[in-house]
């Protein structure tokens, strides 16, 4: 399995202006990592198990705010989207140790490359 490398967050034209949460006001420089994957067949169940038993509870590193994994079992794909309180944040988690461990744990579970893409949130609900 190899992680491709991140673009940089994109500059959407909006700024960091006032663009309003639905749950309060919106938290300037939050961001997301999204990565895709397709799993072998049949293994979708193990990569949630895995997910939600191993890596989830231990992803509380600093500037950690959340994160949601999305599959669809007919296609053999998943997202995994993380939020992060900032860019920086986001980025020195991946840069840790720990998570080389969490992404190791995945061991054969992916088919071809992790995809991974970062976003600035703009609006939370």
């Amino acid at each position: 399995m190899r992680l491709l490398p991140s673009p940089e967050i994109p500059d959407m034209g909006y700024g960091r202006s006032s663009l309003p949460r639905l749950r309060g006001e919106r938290k300037s420089g939050m961001c997301a990592r999204v990565s895709t994957v397709e799993v072998e067949t049949g293994r979708m169940e193990e990569l949630v198990s895995l997910s939600r038993d191993s890596v989830l509870p231990a992803a509380r590193q600093q500037g950690f705010e959340g994160g949601l994994w999305l599959t669809d079992p007919d296609t053999n794909k998943a997202m995994i989207v993380t939020l992060w309180e900032t860019k920086e944040a986001m980025e020195a988690g991946e840069a840790s140790v720990y998570y080389r461990d969490q992404v190791g744990k995945f061991g054969g579970l992916p088919v071809g490359d992790v995809f991974r893409e970062a976003y600035e949130v703009s609006v939370q609900a």
